[in-house]
């Protein structure tokens, strides 16, 4: 009989929380084979979870209550959010508002009118809210769930019975279904233990078929924990963390649950997020929000910029949302596809950029926002890349070990690093000053000086890093060093601005083929960098873009293994800049010799030519705005002013025809032939670097000058000529009114930045 009361004692109501809930012993049999397979981490996660909450009902530090419930005169703060994730009771009753007083802006409810029907006392409350954010269900108050006589077991008395009828008005009204299955299988198996007391066959069967059951699920339990050297965690537990976690998750998958009470801009998207979830898993955050945020506040919401929470490093969209989702939930979601993986169908994905980059940024978030279980699963990670990836794809990776203070990643990449082929100049130049040293120490320490002519390639460096093309020349007729030598364009096509790039190509003693140390051409540095500017003038050149590195890499091979689907296959609407990774690969794809000539038919008269072209070109312009910027570049036609405005060439009205009385013929002809050709040019690079933009122009040109054939080839002879004489006055105002409106906007312009000048010489000398 000590037996049978130790097993009553055992499934009581106050204690039986940690073996019963969510149903029947059935479920108990058949979730129990699938609970052992559960990842014990994945449990200390959601406990994490669980416990983190519960800071935001037993610390005033963490007090973010935006309502009140009013529960036998005393006020409990409450989180919307919270409860209305994981109740659809309180969802219904937040969003439709509170009728009753506000204090300081916060809705109050009375508890008497929440549950009219029964009674809910305030430690059956706090009991049943703690349930609601940490997914536990504590032991009964003693001091409400007891009598006062000593002799009695507490078993059956009136307070306990009184505490979970209260429990069970609070579970019911709000809608928790399983804490009312909880309390009502636990109120059964004490009816059923008094029953096996009295030796009622029936119900001893019942209680020890549960019984067993119990113990076998706990063994299965004990097993896989005491394998892992974690403490063994309970399966009702863990399906009680898991509805937790979801719930939560409903907070930033549906909008209907927004209760959002601050915001994060992450690469110009708003997240909305709440701050007491934030501050409640994250000291930074709750450091953060206790001070306030000194940024514009949008509808009272505290704003907050990523690239200001996160100095030293980057952290996309993407990254930040799975990081998010982790904090609310417990659970680390996949790494998103768009994000983590290039566009090369050739590339498994297990160590290429977009999948370094990815876990990179996660990195930052994790260490920065201080989720220290998050940093070492990702730590990992990132520690299997190592070896894996290419050295230059390393980089990023030691950076972020550097600034996240992780020895263990920092001393492996350094190792990595030292040991490959990487030249001293990228390693000075894309790493902390540091590390770079420790390196250079592990790979020179049997060297007593540096060799003079690194001294002097460091020289012509630091000139181009000055955008100093000209000192660059001197120092190479100072010394025998020639900018091949000096591997001088692969340093300007990987650290310098555009222009010089193209300055040093017009010096015309640069190979655009010749390989470095490590048997790269320039168009595979280049291709790293992903910029056309940086392309297209090494392509105009003839650097060849089907030359392959030492392991068979071809450029375009290169920047589609730097390029991410989401970057790749960014939808760009008409007027707007084109995605400059997918210029990158399109550049790179096409054929890098020359293309032929512009072959369209067009009269022989200049002004007709003249008026083609700039149409063409202004098309263009407003068509494939990047497109046109590079095609300008690569024709050299700044000088021209092509597109200071489309009168340039026209006359004050628009009309090429118009006459300058201060204008001699010939001068006037040889300004427009200039312009011509200006113009020229820039359509031969368009046609030539972007091929498929040129197709849309001629199309659409084309089917401008058919349309109109068609209409004037109807009627009779008389018909056609008249037709054709009115549709070339139509045409003409049509031109005479576009021109002038574009005059206008160029004059309305130049009015604005002379009036922002600071003076009027000024003015005139941006003027001239």
């Amino acid at each position: 009989m000590d037996n049978v009361n130790e097993l009553s004692s055992s499934l009581s109501f106050s204690s039986s929380s940690s073996y019963l809930s969510n149903g029947s012993s059935s479920n108990h049999l058949s979730a129990s084979a699938s609970a052992s397979s559960q990842s014990i981490e994945h449990y200390l996660s959601l406990s994490k979870l669980s416990d983190n909450l519960e800071r935001l009902l037993l610390d005033h530090e963490y007090d973010y209550s935006d309502a009140e419930i009013v529960v036998e005169g005393n006020t409990v703060g409450v989180n919307r959010c919270i409860l209305a994730s994981r109740s659809q009771f309180f969802q219904d009753l937040f969003r439709k508002g509170s009728d009753d007083a506000k204090k300081e802006g916060k809705p109050r409810y009375l508890m008497s009118e929440l549950v009219p029907n029964g009674r809910v006392g305030h430690e059956a409350f706090k009991v049943f809210l703690n349930y609601l954010y940490t997914g536990k269900l504590n032991p009964s108050p003693g001091e409400v769930s007891t009598c006062v006589d000593d002799r009695c077991p507490h078993d059956a008395c009136g307070p306990a019975i009184s505490y979970a009828v209260e429990l069970m008005y609070a579970s019911s009204t709000f809608q928790m279904k399983e804490l009312v299955q909880l309390v009502q299988v636990c109120s059964s198996f004490d009816f059923l233990c008094c029953s096996f007391a009295n030796d009622c066959v029936p119900c001893r069967v019942i209680v020890c078929v549960l019984s067993l059951s119990t113990c076998n699920f706990s063994n299965h339990v004990s097993a896989s924990a005491s394998a892992s050297s974690q403490p063994a965690p309970s399966f009702e537990h863990y399906l009680s963390l898991s509805k937790l976690s979801d719930n939560l998750e409903k907070l930033l998958l549906d909008h209907e649950y927004d209760y959002s009470d601050a915001e994060i801009v992450v690469e110009g998207d708003t997240v909305g997020v709440n701050r007491c979830i934030l501050a409640s898993r994250s000291q930074f955050f709750q450091d953060l929000f206790r001070k306030g945020s000194d940024d514009a506040k949008k509808e009272g919401k505290p704003r907050y910029l990523m690239s200001e929470l996160v100095p030293n490093g980057r952290v996309g969209y993407e990254a930040f949302k799975v990081f998010l989702n982790y904090l609310y939930t417990g659970k680390l979601n996949p790494s998103p596809g768009e994000v983590s993986t290039c566009v090369d169908d050739r590339c498994p994905h297990d160590a290429c950029g977009p999948a370094i980059s990815y876990a990179v940024e996660l990195m930052y978030a994790s260490s920065t926002f201080q989720m220290k279980e998050l940093v070492q699963l990702v730590q990992r990670h990132l520690s299997n890349f190592v070896e894996k990836a290419l050295v230059e794809d390393v980089i990023p990776i030691l950076v972020a070990a550097f600034h996240c203070q992780l020895d263990q990643l920092l001393s492996h990449c350094i190792q990595r690093v030292a040991r490959s082929d990487l030249d001293n100049v990228a390693i000075e130049k894309e790493l902390p000053h540091e590390v770079s040293n420790d390196i250079k120490l592990i790979r020179l320490k049997h060297q007593e000086m540096e060799p003079v002519e690194d001294k002097r390639i460091r020289s012509i460096h630091k000139a181009l890093d000055s955008d100093d093309v000209e000192l660059v020349g001197l120092l190479l007729k100072e010394s025998d060093i020639t900018l091949d030598e000096a591997y001088a364009l692969h340093y300007a096509v990987a650290y310098c601005d555009p222009k010089v790039v193209k300055e040093v190509l017009g010096l015309g003693k640069a190979n655009p083929n010749l390989r470095n140390s490590r048997g790269h051409t320039v168009l595979h540095v280049a291709a790293r960098r992903k910029l056309p500017s940086v392309l297209v003038p090494l392509l105009k050149w003839g650097a060849s873009a089907s030359e392959t590195t030492l392991d068979g890499q071809t450029p375009v091979a290169i920047c589609r293994r730097l390029t991410r689907p989401k970057d790749f296959l960014e939808n760009t609407q008409t007027g707007q800049e084109s995605n400059k990774d997918r210029m990158c690969i399109g550049l790179l794809e096409r054929d890098a010799e020359k293309l032929n000539l512009w072959e369209h038919e067009i009269a022989d008269d200049l002004h007709v030519r003249l008026d083609y072209l700039e149409d063409r070109v202004a098309f263009a312009r407003l068509l494939f705005p990047a497109e046109t910027k590079l095609a300008k570049e690569m024709a050299d036609t700044h000088s021209t002013s092509v597109y200071s405005g489309l009168t340039a060439s026209r006359g004050s009205s628009g009309n090429l025809r118009e006459v300058d009385l201060n204008e001699t013929p010939s001068g006037r002809t040889k300004r427009l032939q200039t312009r011509m050709q200006a113009l020229l040019n820039t359509v031969e690079m368009g046609r030539r670097f972007f091929p498929n933009c040129s197709e849309v122009l001629d199309k659409f040109l084309d089917d401008e000058l058919d349309m109109a054939d068609f209409i004037l080839e109807k009627g009779t002879p008389e018909e056609q000529r008249i037709k054709r004489t009115r549709f070339l006055e139509l045409k003409e105002d049509v031109q005479q009114a576009f021109y002038k409106d574009v005059a206008e906007q160029n004059r309305s312009a130049s009015s604005f930045s002379s009036s922002s000048s600071s003076s009027p010489k000024e003015g005139v000398n941006r003027k001239n």
